[in-house]
């Protein structure tokens, strides 16, 4: 089929990582991991040096003596053993990822594209390294069962049986990530259901393909209740569902095609990053779920640019990162000299940077620094340090007090409960994590002792500001309306809870996806007058979108 005029493309493999098939503990996996580490290191002194092995007696001094950091076992507790089994782990799939598009690159016609369909959120394998295996990106959104989440613990522990709520921001995140792989347009290749939106939704934040799974249902297997048909052959709602969908794509296609969705803010994050904080000992079981895991906080600062309809595009470290304006890291647990260089003069070159607790606190290595974090060139960029190490605790909810002279939220009442019991001009942040000292920036905000929480820094045409704490929503608002006031970020519009907004442009039009998770239909207010793609009518002012539903509404005027 190399040839075959009738295939547009290959899919490889199957959902890598499902199953638990990432991080293995068998002899040719330590074998390979030692061979993978004598290309990292020179010598097994310096990885002895990296690992601080010499604590609890740990160092080799023979390749092969090195074990896998088998879970609960004292060598599967250092930190920098654990994080590099985690990359060989990464590394070992997507060789075999390459091996198999190798060997249909060798016989498929060049206009062949290859994908596979990764499955959310089984972060133990590094997909932006992936990508680059890959022409395009696809994944599997199952938007409401068990597979949205890690279902393993860092050191191997299984998690207790929990089934995960639809969480829509988490949906509009994992599809910004695919996107952002490649930065370009990627698939959704299954679907479990809520087909309809599913299909919206994944153009609205750039997607430019969809494959619903299956076309017809099986009578064994694991997947019996998947079809289009059902296995007897009778159409099922899905099937239908389909029907609908299929006839409106065809319709609204000739507007869509040529627009893309334009970020306005970077998300800065790292899967080495990922697994260091998700190893480090106040996080021994921790995952999406809990809210303690790395991903868990990157999807909470992502909430809160959500709700604001703010576009977003996750960077990595290699990225890009003078395209924007205005870039958050929730968590830069990792730092080298050059990640730090390039902050530096993201921020001096006039860019604004926003990072959470426990950035620049451990080396590549994830071992701390004999410095005082925020480490390197970070202390000098943030103005501050931290009061006491690189600590990281989950705390009983703690009161942060906005400064009476902060550029935004200064005296407001803002809390996480709606009614709140916090004094006046505070915050309440759940996850009390770090208290600073400001060496040259300005106090942003105080905990309840009036010690320092947070920082603003301007250096060179730019603004650092560190965060000591986990924000909640209100300061969130705040921040936004900051930014928003400065024409640091756009967004496409206020809506109502639950109802997503975004914007195509392209080839002179511009295209507002409103897509509603809501259950119920929900009215939008609109500025502006609209042609809606789907109904042909004119409409302006206040539109109703049905529950589980979307409009595509070409943009005519803004007044």
């Amino acid at each position: 089929y190399g040839q075959h005029p009738n295939v547009y493309g290959w899919q490889i493999d199957n959902e890598f990582g499902d199953h638990d098939t990432v991080r293995c503990y068998c002899d040719a996996c330590r074998q390979g991991f030692i061979d993978w580490l004598q290309k990292r290191y020179d010598s097994t002194d310096e990885l002895n040096r990296a690992w601080g092995s010499v604590f609890w007696s740990q160092e080799y001094s023979a390749w092969e003596q090195i074990p896998l950091p088998l879970p609960r076992r004292p060598i599967g507790l250092n930190p920098g053993h654990l994080l590099d089994y985690y990359r060989f782990a990464s590394d070992q799939v997507i060789d075999f990822a390459r091996l198999q598009t190798d060997i249909i690159r060798r016989h498929a016609d060049d206009a062949q594209r290859i994908t596979t369909n990764i499955i959310a959120t089984f972060w133990e394998i590094d997909f932006q390294k992936l990508a680059q295996t890959l022409d395009f990106i696809g994944w599997d959104c199952y938007t409401i069962i068990d597979a949205m989440s890690p279902i393993r613990y860092p050191h191997g522990a299984p998690p207790p049986p929990i089934h995960y709520p639809y969480r829509p921001a988490m949906i509009s995140l994992v599809h910004d990530l695919m996107r952002s792989f490649k930065h370009a347009p990627f698939w959704v290749l299954e679907t479990a259901g809520q087909d309809r939106l599913v299909t919206y939704h994944t153009m609205a934040r750039g997607g430019e393909g969809i494959s619903f799974f299956r076309w017809r249902g099986v009578r064994f297997g694991a997947e019996q209740s998947r079809g289009g048909y059902e296995y007897h052959g009778i159409q099922s709602p899905r099937y239908i569902e389909g029907q609908r969908v299929g006839a409106e794509m065809r319709q609204i296609a000739p507007e869509v095609e040529g627009t893309t969705f334009t970020p306005s803010v970077g998300l800065l994050y790292s899967f080495d990053m990922g697994w260091a904080y998700d190893i480090a000992h106040v996080y021994p079981r921790s995952t999406w779920v809990d809210g303690t895991s790395y991903w868990r906080v990157l999807e909470e600062y992502y909430t809160h640019l959500w709700r604001h309809n703010v576009p977003v595009e996750p960077l990595t470290p290699n990225d890009d990162l003078s395209a924007y304006s205005v870039i958050v890291a929730p968590c830069l647990y990792l730092m080298n000299e050059e990640l730090a260089d390039r902050l530096c003069d993201y921020v001096e070159n006039g860019g604004i940077l926003i990072v959470g607790p426990a950035s620049g606190t451990k080396d590549w290595n994830n071992a701390y620094s004999l410095e005082m974090p925020p480490i390197g060139r970070l202390r000098e960029l943030f103005g501050c340090a931290l009061v006491g190490g690189g600590g990281m605790f989950v705390g009983e909810a703690a009161a942060v007090r906005m400064a009476d002279d902060a550029p935004f939220a200064a005296g407001q009442i803002v809390s996480a409960e709606p009614q709140s019991t916090a004094p006046r001009g505070f915050f309440r942040s759940g996850r009390p994590t770090e208290e600073l000292r400001a060496e040259g920036a300005d106090v942003l905000a105080h905990w309840g002792n009036g010690k320092p929480a947070g920082t603003l820094n301007r250096y060179g045409r730019g603004e650092a500001i560190y965060l000591g704490w986990t924000p909640n929503e209100g300061f969130f608002d705040a921040l936004i309306a900051w930014l928003q006031q400065r024409d640091r970020l756009v967004s496409a519009g206020r809506t109502p809870a639950g109802v997503e907004a975004t914007i195509r442009e392209g080839d002179g039009r511009r295209l507002l996806f409103l897509v509603n998770h809501n259950m119920a239909p929900t009215a939008v207010a609109l500025e502006g007058h609209y042609r809606d793609l789907i109904s042909n009518e004119m409409v302006s002012g206040e539109v109703i979108v049905e529950g589980q539903a979307a409009r595509v509404l070409r943009i005519v005027s803004d007044d």
